[in-house]
């Protein structure tokens, strides 16, 4: 039903669905899987890298051994076999998670550099300042506890 699937044991099985590299399956319609053993489930989803796992509509999925979820538009897995988990996280409201420290200011526009800054984060109960700049330049935000 117009969909394709190239090179080694991919499968395409859903109308205008894509599968390439190794062991791939596009099985929502009109998805896009590549790479190595990854899935795209869901309608226009697209999983890439290796082992991942794009399981609803519209969603992108990169990296490796991602711990699939239905909230979140976009995907970064850092995971390893039998230990899959999510370097970042948006979902569709553009909120977004991140596994380490989130960093701003690069002078370089190449990633961390002497101008980066990494973000403070404050928790609910503490004295530093909340949702505010601090005299310092820093932004401190107050999370949901």
């Amino acid at each position: 039903p117009k969909s394709h699937a190239e090179a080694d044991a991919n499968t395409a099985s859903s109308v205008y669905s894509h599968a390439e590299g190794n062991g791939t399956k596009a099985s929502g319609s009109a998805s896009h899987t590549e790479g190595l053993s990854t899935t795209a489930s869901g309608r226009a989803s697209h999983a890439e890298g290796y082992r991942t796992t794009a399981g609803t509509h519209y969603q992108h999925v990169q990296g490796k051994f991602n711990i699939p979820d239905t909230t979140s538009a976009h995907i970064v897995g850092n995971g390893s076999y039998g230990f899959e988990s999510n370097a970042h996280t948006l979902d569709w409201n553009g909120n977004a998670w991140f596994a380490g420290d989130v960093y701003t200011g690069s002078r370089s526009w190449t990633n961390k550099d002497d101008g980066s800054k990494k973000l403070p984060v404050v928790y609910s109960g503490t004295t530093a300042p909340t949702n505010d700049i601090g005299k310092d330049g820093d932004l401190y935000v107050l999370l949901d506890s």
